[in-house]
Formats: structure tokens, C-alpha cells, sequence
């Protein structure tokens, strides 16, 4: 408990609130329960009140506005200016969600999960956030990707910067067709310059 936790205040609400009951384990709640009455093992910040909170130079978190009530998004200032937002379980899957999102015919239309406790409208505008605030997106659950104007650029492995694979990104009305999530076609990774 001598390094603190920087949370979103929502997020603890959330989480204690027994709305998501097993998906929040009660060893993850109480640890955090047993920080916020330990001094100076929390920090917790008001996203959704406040707007983007600066918590060390180069590094600002920003309510998410999906997934749950409480996730946010940590946007990183990298070395060479570029910026990227790590953005938790808002995103899942890249490729089936914004690449070639399943079932989807509206152009920059992202398919959501069944994995959030807010409404549809509320994801797919997080994954639009997400997707609109830095030069890379980094979900939790799948590799990061290089973004601009909301389209997948390429993807990328285990490091940001680093090697990328160039992706065909390509809208409903340039296909012409509902996208389908036919999965990730599998490509050599390759430097992009």
C-alpha cells in the first residue's frame, strides 16, 4: 500500500456496488475499500465532473463513458510527441469491432460487446472516444492498433511504438457490404513509415 492507486471515483462506486455482482470479485473491491481508509494509498479522481485530470506530466485520464460507469481512459504523451490511449475493456476485439465490425452497416459504426453495464449508445460513443484520442489505441484484452480519424491504420504487437502491420480498413459504403467479422487476415509484420 506504499505506492498509491489513481482510480476514478465512479469506478470505486461502481464496483462496490454489487450491480455487476461476480465480475467484480470481492477480494478486487475490498483492496481497494482497505486503500481508501489507508493514507495516501489512493488517489481518486472526479473524470466525469472534473473533464481530464493530469495525474504526471504527459499522462491524462479521461472518463471513458462506457463499459461502466466508472472506466476511463489513460492517455499517454510518447517520446516522439505521438500519443496513445489505453482504453481498457471498452475495446475487446479490433479487428470484429471497428476494423470489419460484425453486423454493422453505418460507415465508422463500432460493434459493442455484451460486456458493459451502459447503454449501446454510451459504448459506441466510448469506442469513438477512444478511437478519436491519440495516434494509438491500447484495448486490454487485444494487440494495439494505429489510429486517425477513427479508422484502424495498422496494428502493432507487443511494444508502442514499434513494428506495424498495415491494415485494409474500409467502410461500408467503400465495400458496398455489412460488415461481417470474418476475422483478422493473418499478414507478416512489417516496418510502416
Amino acid at each position: 500500500m506504499s505506492t498509491p492507486v489513481i482510480m476514478h471515483r465512479r469506478e470505486l462506486e461502481y464496483s462496490a456496488s454489487g450491480l455487476m455482482g461476480e465480475q467484480y470479485p470481492a477480494e478486487y473491491v475490498k483492496h481497494h475499500i482497505d486503500r481508501l481508509h489507508t493514507p495516501g494509498a489512493m488517489r481518486l479522481l472526479d473524470l466525469d465532473l472534473s473533464g481530464p485530470d493530469e495525474v504526471f506530466p504527459g499522462i491524462v485520464c479521461e472518463a471513458a463513458g462506457g463499459h461502466t460507469e466508472g472506466s476511463m481512459n489513460v492517455i499517454v504523451e510518447l517520446a516522439d510527441g505521438e500519443k496513445a490511449c489505453i482504453c481498457g475493456d471498452v475495446i475487446y476485439d479490433v479487428h470484429n469491432q471497428i476494423v470489419d465490425p460484425t453486423w454493422q452497416v453505418l460507415d465508422y459504426e463500432p460493434a459493442t460487446t455484451g460486456n458493459h453495464g451502459t447503454t449501446k449508445r454510451q459504448e459506441k460513443a466510448a469506442i469513438k472516444k477512444a478511437l478519436n484520442s491519440g495516434d494509438y489505441v491500447i484495448p486490454i484484452h487485444d494487440f494495439p492498433a494505429r489510429v486517425s480519424s477513427g479508422r484502424v491504420l495498422s496494428r502493432l504487437e507487443h511494444s508502442v511504438p514499434g513494428p506495424e502491420r498495415p491494415v485494409d480498413h474500409k467502410t461500408c459504403s467503400e465495400t458496398g457490404e455489412m460488415g461481417l467479422g470474418q476475422g483478422e487476415p493473418v499478414l507478416p509484420l512489417a516496418s510502416v513509415t
